[in-house]
Order: structure tokens, then sequence, then C-alpha cells
């Protein structure tokens, strides 16, 4: 499939075309161990890390990000996931106004007209915004709550995509209409920072997914974990931490 439209709303005067959908996502095959691990975390019994000469990568993510639900249409229910196409190229059509309320990000866009959309880029439009590497159906997600589709929201999502999710929420700074939905994403995530005790990939993602939404009992939590754990710089996995929880 060449192109694939969602619409998001159906009187929009944006078009969001993201290319390059789906790319891998907080990749760990550049994890490289610290060099001055003490002995103790070089032996299988301390639980971190195998024995010197093993693989020592972190585990590798999940290939499907399951989206549970109890919303209609679209949205997947129980184990199954959303039936996301894979594009070159997806186009939405979303409303300016409900970007710009949300978003400081698309307000400075549209009201300097930093990519005002044009007759060859995207005729009958008043704005053409360009994106790539975002997950489709996190992107979808994120669309959804900021134009108020939400029963076409779902209420319990797994920490890959909540992850995804987070990263689109820093990126357009869009944290105050996702607060609602957050928090029960959180909530319905249960006691995993807790099932966590050991550094690895899916506490990192939810390191930055509790930066990103809360709460700060559970942030302290995660990151008193991580300084436990951490025998060097933190793996950032191209995740944008910020530099208090960095450096």
């Amino acid at each position: 499939m060449d192109s694939l439209t969602i619409v998001i709303d159906a009187d929009g005067d944006t078009l969001l075309i993201l290319r390059n959908a789906n790319a891998p996502f907080a990749s760990c095959d550049a994890f490289e161990p610290w060099l001055d691990l003490l002995p103790n975390y070089r032996s299988p019994t301390a639980g971190l890390l195998p024995d010197k000469g093993t693989d020592l990568t972190m585990p590798k993510p999940p290939s499907d990000s399951t989206v549970q639900s109890s919303t209609p249409a679209n949205v997947s229910t129980g184990a199954a996931k959303e039936s996301v196409p894979n594009p070159s190229k997806i186009r939405m059509k979303l409303s300016s106004k409900h970007l710009m309320l949300a978003s400081s990000y698309f307000k400075k866009m549209m009201t300097n007209q930093w990519k005002e959309a044009d007759t060859d880029t995207a005729p009958g439009y008043s704005f053409a915004v360009s994106a790539t590497d975002w997950d489709a159906q996190a992107l979808t997600i994120l669309m959804r709550v900021i134009h108020g589709r939400t029963a076409l929201v779902p209420r319990v999502i797994k920490l890959e995509l909540l992850a995804k999710i987070a990263v689109l929420v820093d990126y357009y700074d869009c944290f105050e209409v996702v607060a609602v939905f957050s928090e029960t994403w959180i909530r319905n995530l249960g006691k995993d920072e807790d099932e966590l005790p050991l550094y690895c990939r899916d506490l990192l993602l939810r390191l930055f997914v509790s930066w990103c939404f809360g709460p700060k009992d559970v942030l302290c939590r995660l990151k008193h974990t991580v300084l436990k754990q951490s025998r060097g710089p933190l793996h950032q996995l191209n995740l944008p931490f910020p530099v208090s929880l960095v450096g």
C-alpha cells in the first residue's frame, strides 16, 4: 500500500503526512555494558548481568505493541492489536484549531506559518505538517485525544505503546490535553515498577513514561532503582530523557 488516509476530523483544514512510519523504537542494539562493573555485578547470581564473555545486550523489544481496550470501532480489544497498515506514507486529516489549543508546537508552527500547505503538497488544506518515524498507532491515539474522539481512545495500553505516546506528547508539547488519559493509562499499567528490580530496557521505558506522565512517587522509586543498579551513564535508548535524569 503506497498511501493511507486517516480522517480524524472530517472538516479538518490540516494535513499531517507521516513518512517511514513504525520505525524501530528505543532500540537496544547499541546497548553497551559499563566497563567498570564491580565483580559481584558480573556474576549470574547477582541477577544483573551474566558472566563475562557472554551476551550483555539488553532484552529485545516485543514485536508488537498490544493494545487492550473496552472501546468500540477500530480500537483493538483483548489481546488483539489494532490493524494498522504500514504504507510508505500515512496522511491524517486534522483540525488546526484543535492542534493549536492542545499543543504549543502546533500553535507556534501555524501562527508563524512555518509550513503552510500549497497546491503541490496538500491542495485544499490550510496547513501541511510533515513527520517521520513515528509509530502510526501511537500518533493516531494522540490525535484522537487532541480532537476529542474519546470513544476511540483505549483505556488500557501496554508499556511499549505508552512509551511511544509519551515521546509524541513530549515532542509536540501537549501534556495537559493528555493528562486525564495518561492517569488512566498509568493506573492500568499496575505496579510494574515493583516488578522491575533490575536495570533493563523495560525499566528505562517505565522511567521515561513516569517522567512524562507521573506520578512523582513512582518516578522517585524508579530513579532509586536505576541509581542502585547502574554503574555508568544512563542508557538513553534514543529517548528524550531530560538532563536532570541523564546527568
